[in-house]
């Protein structure tokens, strides 16, 4: 059986090997949790709802210590 990967692991994956495409991503998310029609901390809290109802431990972990 081949390793397991968590989130994280597939995020420093995409870093190393599609280093623009990384880059990009982190631009989007920095965009759409600018303060806005919602402040950005309203959507920080959001990413942090979505992370429990899916049951995402490394989102969860992401977006609290963010």
């Amino acid at each position: 059986m081949g390793k397991k990967y968590t989130p994280e692991d597939e995020m420093e994956l995409l870093k190393e090997q599609l280093p623009t495409v990384a880059n990009a991503f982190g631009a989007l998310r920095d965009e759409a949790t600018k303060d806005g029609v919602l402040s950005a901390r309203t959507k920080r809290l959001m990413m942090v709802a979505v992370s429990v109802a899916q049951r995402c431990e490394p989102c969860i972990r992401t977006h609290v210590t963010e």
